[in-house]
């Protein structure tokens, strides 16, 4: 199995104000613009299985493409009204905006991927090609 990543430093933005910050000379605490929602990613021996938490995304704002072996997810999380017209904010922990996750996996078979979303989870099953799938080979005494 292969991750591609493509944000290395979208991770730094917990460290407000710090010395990461300083650094890369960024405004990370001010950046509701883009962020990464976190992901499972589990192999089996048939296929793979995805979790992404996205809790306040509608279902309709994501999209999912494979192509080859690329697997792409892409969407946005749209900023509360109440957030974007308050005078003052005193905390704001949640991210908002667009985002895009890519992986690289092996032998999907592209015709049978299933996907479903419940509770803020995105859950996709991305089933492997059967020639890619592990088989046991019986060994004939003669």
């Amino acid at each position: 199995m292969y991750l591609a990543l493509r944000e290395p430093f979208l991770g730094l933005n917990r460290y407000n104000g710090s010395l990461a910050a300083s650094i890369f000379n960024s405004n990370f605490s001010n950046d509701r613009y883009v962020w990464s929602p976190e992901v499972d990613l589990v192999e089996f021996a048939d296929r793979y299985e995805l979790k992404m938490e996205l809790a306040g995304v509608d279902p309709k704002a994501v999209s999912i493409n494979v192509k080859d072996d690329l697997l792409t997810i892409a969407g946005e999380k749209e900023v509360a009204k109440e957030v974007d017209d308050a005078e003052e904010i005193y905390v704001s922990e949640s991210r908002s905006g667009k985002f895009q996750r890519s992986f690289r996996l092996k032998s999907i078979d592209n015709g049978t991927i299933s996907a479903s979303s419940r509770n803020g989870v995105l859950q996709i099953i991305l089933p492997k090609k059967a020639e890619s799938r592990p088989k046991a080979v019986e060994i004939k005494v003669s």
